[in-house]
């Protein structure tokens, strides 16, 4: 910009009147798609790897007073397999709790109980073993209203209804769901759960490079990859997938 252009005027920031986004201004992901209801259960696969982003929660005293604590979510997305619908899960993950009342523990704890992967309550979960994008199971949705009380195409995951996908399911046969991986698990060599993991990702893929082409859309971990590259180094991958 030249010293003689027009200059766009200036204002301070006193009294500036910011926008407020309404709820109903962010774009729906499901709308145009056929609605989902709370009574079906559904197949729903893991969209991406889960962001994790901090939340202020309520708490309330012994004495009756409230005060509000920092609390840190995973947001998780999940494609329904037939209408593409999604539906998310927001798992509380700086703090769980293990009880054998379900009642009393983490809804990210019930969450894997459910899918007959449970947590280690004695070790801190390596959630990148744990969440695998593309990871499938069957469950049903509680279904979102606005303001208006009417429901409106926005979907959570109803943890409570949760299982792992079962003889006869389509895609019960992945190896990600065929087995129940060990937490912090970092074997690498033929059998192991991180070499699995990578082989339901690449699942199809005809070559290495495909294989790893596929893990690369997936945001595979670095562990998952190394995992799969090695079994081809060794000769103990076979392709097609």
């Amino acid at each position: 910009m030249t010293d003689d252009a027009p200059r766009q005027p200036e204002r301070t920031l006193a009294g500036y009147q910011s926008r407020i986004s309404e709820p109903g201004e962010y774009k729906n992901p499901n709308a145009d798609k056929q609605p989902l209801n709370d009574e079906t259960e559904y197949v729903f696969a893991l969209k991406e790897f889960p962001r994790v982003k901090t939340f202020k929660q309520e708490k309330r005293r012994n004495d009756g007073t409230t005060f509000f604590e920092d609390v840190d979510k995973a947001i998780c997305v999940f494609t329904e397999e037939q209408t593409k619908n999604e539906a998310t899960a927001f798992f509380r993950v700086d703090k769980l709790n293990f009880s054998d009342d379900d009642t009393f523990s983490s809804s990210v704890v019930r969450f894997f109980t459910k899918l007959k992967q449970p947590l280690n309550e004695f070790k801190a979960p390596n959630w990148s073993e744990k969440f695998i994008v593309g990871m499938r199971f069957r469950s049903r949705v509680v279904v979102g209203k606005g303001q208006d009380k009417k429901p409106n195409q926005r979907y959570y995951i109803d943890v409570n209804t949760v299982r792992r996908l079962q003889p006869g399911d389509a895609g019960a046969s992945d190896a990600y769901l065929n087995q129940q991986l060990p937490p912090q698990s970092t074997e690498t060599g033929a059998g192991s759960p991180t070499l699995a993991n990578a082989l339901f990702i690449a699942k199809g893929a005809k070559s290495w490079e495909e294989a790893a082409k596929k893990l690369k859309e997936a945001n595979a971990p670095k562990e998952v990859t190394l995992a799969l590259f090695q079994a081809n180094y060794e000769g103990t991958v076979k392709f097609p997938i």
